[in-house]
């Protein structure tokens, strides 16, 4: 990753230098009903010198950076705790400190940035802003990019993949094995979805409906008068049969994604397509939890 530096000059004036802060790492957190993404600014803090009296040395006392993603403001990070600050400068050596800043954002937040994103890196505008013990301020602006895999690293941290979309919970593939195999599917078609291979992400869903009839021992036979006029005589369909047609028909829409005749060459599958296919297909396996939400066997 990039890193970005910015050279802070020191309060004494006539041309001193504090010292410098690089952005160094990003990373994610999950908390309680949101998700909590932090930069962390390393100082090098340059000696201010032995004529310098003890209470007249330079100290950071206040530290806050504004991001922005596509000239929108994403949220302020601020240090973790109080105990990160000050950035202590000492006569006759140099220091270093590291000051981890942290923002916390909703679903609604990070899919916006996705969206900006579209599955490549991040580019960050950077607004650092500074404060010293004697009142005077400074503030740094830079463009900071984020690797696309330092990106989906911090996505996975804040446990941003253990929910599809619209809150979705993905399926425990201990607590129903003969899932499994589909639940690592749609992981990877959440994968694909997060490097912007839209296509791949929806052919993906196929296979994760592929492997759930699998796991069923569905031959996806159904009644010749149910095939031929699918919702006439609905009222006497159960559960289970209405998810079935529901599976074959989502199986309907994902399929020319896996296919290269001419008709499925021509449809052209976007984010919204991948998002929309995401979230109900993982959606649909989430239900074969339900109560009768299982059709017979056959």
């Amino acid at each position: 990753m990039p890193i970005m530096t910015f050279h802070i000059n020191s309060p004494l004036g006539a041309g001193a230098t504090f010292g410098s802060g690089s952005v160094t790492s990003v990373r994610g957190e999950q908390g309680l009903g949101f998700f909590r993404l932090q930069l962390t600014i390393d100082f090098v803090v340059e000696p201010a010198g032995s004529t310098v009296s003890q209470p007249d040395l330079p100290q950071l006392t206040d530290l806050m950076a504004e991001v922005r993603v596509d000239g929108r403001s994403i949220g302020r990070f601020v240090p973790m705790s109080p105990g990160y600050l000050p950035v202590r400068s000492y006569p006759e050596r140099s220091a270093r400190a590291s000051v981890p800043l942290t923002c916390d954002l909703d679903r609604a937040r990070v899919e916006a940035i996705e969206g900006v994103r579209g599955g490549g890196h991040l580019p960050l505008d950077i607004n650092i802003n500074v404060r010293f013990s004697d009142g005077s301020a400074a503030s740094f602006g830079e463009a900071y990019v984020v690797n696309q895999g330092v990106w989906i690293e911090a996505l996975a941290q804040m446990g941003y993949q253990r929910t599809l979309l619209v809150e979705v919970p993905i399926p425990d593939p201990d607590a129903q094995p003969e899932l499994a195999d589909a639940v690592a599917l749609l992981a990877q078609s959440q994968g694909h979805l997060q490097l912007g291979h839209d296509r791949d992400a929806v052919g993906s869903l196929r296979d994760v409906l592929e492997q759930v009839k699998l796991a069923f021992g569905d031959d996806d036979t159904i009644d010749p008068d149910l095939n031929r006029v699918l919702f006439a005589d609905s009222r006497s369909m159960t559960k289970g049969e209405r998810l079935r047609v529901l599976r074959r028909a989502l199986m309907l829409v994902t399929h020319p994604a896996r296919h290269r005749d001419e008709v499925s060459v021509a449809i052209d599958w976007s984010r919204i397509d991948a998002t929309q296919m995401i979230t109900m297909t993982a959606a649909f396996v989430n239900e074969m939890s339900a109560p009768d939400a299982r059709p017979s066997t056959p």
